[in-house]
């Protein structure tokens, strides 16, 4: 079994048994994270790494975990991030019934 040498945030460097660590991928970019329990301060550490020492990690024996990414992560977002302001607006929208359904009848002219 390898042993791996990774900085702690808390401890500065310390020795991690490769299957007490698990490596990610993030599956649109290239990039991953290795993550473990600190054996001197049982604080959670994640790190973000490239490929190369993904690669590195899991040929030394680190368990590998599938990064399942939304669907929705991929989708390609037009036009400006909704505000708080916006969710305000919508909340009050769909409280008044009158008022939901008109926007609802306004959308439906509007799409056909």
């Amino acid at each position: 079994m390898s042993t791996i040498r990774t900085p702690c945030e808390v401890c500065g460097v310390v020795l991690v048994a490769a299957d007490d660590m698990v490596v990610s991928v993030a599956a649109t970019n290239n990039f991953g994270f290795y993550e473990f329990e600190c054996p001197q301060c049982d604080t959670r550490q994640r790190h973000k790494t490239g490929i190369e020492t993904v690669s590195l990690l899991v040929q030394h024996g680190c368990p590998m975990l599938a990064d399942s990414v939304p669907a929705e992560s991929r989708e390609v977002h037009e036009g400006d991030p909704i505000t708080h302001d916006d969710l305000i607006d919508f909340h009050e929208l769909i409280r008044d019934r009158h008022r939901f359904n008109a926007a609802v009848a306004q959308m439906t002219r509007i799409d056909t």
